[in-house]
């Protein structure tokens, strides 16, 4: 199963914005899909496009899954464009997330008009990714 698009901001005339919240049935279905057979819960949500409350109702959704389902892997795409303080906040509290690095590099970053993170400062690890991947 590849990533399941939970939010997708809009891409110019690119791609439309994407809205599925975590308790969603579709979701719920893919996640018990994934489940039972033993496949990653791969989830895209671009946290830096979310705001307010918006964005708290899709971090407090997707931390109920990974509490309801502790014993799962989940995988959040493009390290759910956030900061290494919110990373290491949740690789603390739930030991079965883990961070996809696609689009979070210099390239990425530059050739887009999107929130990447980037986690490079010339071709080494940022301090603060450093630290947080050691």
């Amino acid at each position: 199963m590849a990533e399941v698009l939970l939010y997708h901001a809009q891409k110019g005339d690119k791609a439309p914005e994407s809205v599925v919240y975590p308790e969603d049935e579709r979701v719920r279905d893919a996640l018990k899909y994934a489940v039972a057979n033993h496949w990653p819960f791969v989830v895209h949500i671009e946290f830096a496009a979310l705001s307010g409350k918006k964005k708290k109702r899709f971090m407090e959704s997707l931390e109920g899954l990974l509490d309801q389902y502790p014993e799962h892997p989940f995988v959040l795409t493009h390290m759910g464009q956030l900061q290494p303080g919110a990373c290491q906040r949740l690789i603390e509290s739930h030991k079965n997330l883990y961070f996809h690095t696609g689009w979070t590099n210099s390239k990425a970053v530059r050739s887009s008009k999107q929130p990447w993170v980037n986690v490079f400062k010339g071709q080494h690890l940022t301090p603060e990714w450093r630290d947080l991947n050691i």
